[in-house]
């Protein structure tokens, strides 16, 4: 790219929302992270299934996002225009892409490449760090409304007896040593033994008996629990026992509200005897501002956690309304 082109470049994406407030050198690091592209009509930028390898800031032209059906057809989910960004979740996280992208006439977008986006973001660059901060809190504001979607969708009645917000039961003696098991959970697969052991020392071991509550809708922010033992449960805060999401070992809790810092708006209840290791809310503060290798790599392990809490919902949510499309045509057949 010639330095005309790049500085015309860096003017086009200073203008949109997604560099609102970036200083010109910050948006000329982020140019470096990719390259401009054009497409064709009815080309596809995305493919349903492969692996993600970046993301597409859509700068002319429309986007047509689709799934493609079991058996054949298409299910139609939107259509973007500029400034709109797509694929961003492949930047923060491994992920499989769960839709298709396609060109409605000619299209121009800044491609922003994931290979070199993660390079940039191990290395400490402010601008891929930053980009992938405001990624991250833009898919767990997605998790939030997912999570209202889905439990508005689900059956039944709020409980007449729902249990009123309450303090967390937790004992704080761990039953057994955990840190064997720490390279098995997906948060710390990656990481080499050292800082394995660093990124634990953050974090301190609670038991839940089962039954016990973590949070519950309404509750402020306290941090966020990595599961180790046992699972946890989401529910409605309005007291229906129908499970939202079940969190096994190595799934991260308290997420999206430890990111906003905002209340819960779910409950979390322990479905088994289970042990977590818990992060403070003020530590989850400090973790933006903070570039330790322990908090890059905690921040690493959250933003797959949110991408996978994404991609679960959705995929449960679309289950729920195609059931219930399902059930109110066979009502009508009956």
């Amino acid at each position: 790219m010639t330095d005309e082109a790049a500085s015309a470049l860096i003017g086009r994406l200073a203008a949109l929302p997604l560099c609102a407030g970036w200083p010109d050198h910050a948006v000329a690091a982020l140019v470096r992270l990719g390259q401009m592209m054009r497409f064709e009509a009815q080309a596809r930028l995305i493919r349903q299934g492969e692996p993600a390898g970046g993301a597409f800031v859509l700068l002319s032209g429309a986007l047509d996002v689709y799934r493609s059906l079991p058996g054949g057809g298409e299910l139609d989910l939107a259509h973007l225009a500029p400034p709109a960004i797509v694929g961003d979740i492949g930047l923060v996280a491994e992920v499989r892409r769960t839709a298709n992208v396609r060109a409605c006439g000619d299209v121009e977008a800044f491609c922003i490449e994931r290979r070199l986006f993660r390079a940039a973001c191990e290395l400490g660059d402010p601008s891929a760090l930053r980009l992938a901060g405001e990624t991250v809190a833009r898919i767990g504001a997605l998790n939030a409304q997912l999570m209202t979607q889905l439990a508005a969708a689900l059956p039944g009645a709020p409980a007449a007896d729902a249990v009123p917000t309450a303090a967390v039961r937790v004992d704080e003696e761990p039953d057994f040593d955990h840190r064997p098991f720490l390279p098995l959970l997906k948060p710390f697969q990656a990481m080499p033994p050292a800082l394995c052991d660093a990124v634990n020392a953050w974090l301190t071991p609670r038991r839940l008996a089962r039954g016990a509550a973590l949070y519950r809708g309404g509750d402020a922010a306290s941090g966020l629990a990595i599961v180790v033992r046992g699972a946890l449960e989401l529910r409605p805060a309005d007291g229906r026992p129908q499970a939202l999401l079940m969190l096994g070992p190595g799934a991260i809790a308290g997420l999206p509200a430890a990111l906003a810092g905002a209340p819960h708006t779910v409950c979390c209840y322990a479905r088994e005897h289970s042990l977590v290791l818990e992060l403070s809310q003020a530590a989850c503060a400090e973790l933006e501002t903070n570039d330790a290798p322990p908090a890059l790599a905690l921040r690493a392990a959250i933003a797959q956690s949110v991408a996978d809490s994404a991609l679960a919902l959705g995929n449960r949510l679309a289950q729920q309304v195609g059931l219930q499309r399902a059930q109110s045509l066979l009502a009508q057949q009956a």
